[in-house]
């Protein structure tokens, strides 16, 4: 894998085909001109013999480390933490069959979702969930009245050690979200941190003390902290174990960067010829810019 300057990929691209490597990962562009790229054109048999690709690309979420850092830093600070997860995929049939077997079960939510949302604050809570109260189990849309399971739900809970309190709701017939999960940590300040992946995968929003009440359906009185871009998330070990977004990239960049390796491993993998190529999930059949192409043209451009 060259990540080194781009002055220096034809000489490090060139040796490691004579050492006898197959498989190059270079970052990009791959050369400064074309002269250049004719050497490493010769060294790969145009790509033939080496597979030379190219990083043209873009639980664990940052943000949710840093509400459990933040937390763990001064839990009697805390009043409170609320989860919850929102969907509207058994607002009908889906006509799949990971809906197939999920209703089949009357707890389908509890279970399906509603377990994602109490771990997802017990996790920020660093402690487990000791006590429920306030336990509801509900069927409110008509296709889950109809096939007699529940789609939404919410509990309170409290927390092993800790004295404040928790909550967690489900809901997966409510028109309008998808993969709406979200945790949300109240200070005694009456400040609240939330993460929202609907609102930004990898963006920790902030509410003012003077917000008595904050609206989950608008992002009115939010203050969005972009991951890389605020002190926020400054010196915090949530911002490094995820890798620093570098300066003027967006929050959520290193996931295209794991796409584009997964697309890589299944390029290398089908041309071994692995018997389970056909088994593949989508992402690693994925085309990738290679030398042949993507290196052809953007050298050409740069000419």
């Amino acid at each position: 894998d060259v990540c080194t300057p781009t002055p220096l990929h034809a000489d490090q691209i060139c040796q490691l085909a004579k050492w006898g490597a197959k498989n190059i990962i270079t970052d990009k562009p791959i050369v400064t001109c074309a002269a250049e790229l004719r050497r490493i054109m010769g060294a790969t048999n145009s790509g033939k013999d080496v597979n030379v690709f190219l990083t043209f690309n873009h639980r664990y979420a940052a943000p949710v480390f840093m509400l459990r850092e933040l937390v763990a830093r001064n839990p009697t600070s805390v009043l409170r933490i609320d989860s919850g997860f929102l969907q509207q995929w058994l607002k009908k049939d889906p006509k799949c069959p990971q809906g197939d077997w999920r209703i089949e079960h009357p707890l389908c939510g509890l279970l399906d979702i509603g377990t994602h949302a109490a771990d997802l604050a017990s996790f920020v809570a660093g402690r487990e969930i000791k006590v429920v109260f306030n336990g509801k189990v509900e069927s409110v849309g008509a296709f889950a009245q109809e096939k007699k399971f529940s789609d939404c739900g919410s509990a309170d809970f409290r927390f092993h050690d800790y004295d404040f309190v928790g909550s967690g709701r489900y809901h997966q017939s409510l028109a309008g979200h998808s993969d709406d999960i979200y945790v949300m940590v109240t200070m005694t300040s009456g400040t609240r941190y939330l993460w929202r992946m609907e609102w930004g995968s990898d963006t920790l929003f902030m509410s003012a003390p003077e917000h008595d009440f904050v609206n989950l359906n608008s992002r009115d009185g939010w203050e969005a902290h972009l991951r890389g871009d605020s002190p926020i998330f400054k010196g915090s070990a949530a911002n490094d174990q995820f890798c620093e977004t570098p300066p003027g990239h967006i929050p959520g960049w290193p996931m295209y960067w794991i796409r584009m390796f997964q697309a890589i491993a299944g390029h290398i993998l089908r041309e071994r010829g692995d018997k389970c190529a056909e088994q593949f999930p989508p992402v690693m059949r994925l085309p990738v810019p290679m030398l042949q192409d993507a290196g052809l043209h953007i050298t050409k451009y740069v000419e």
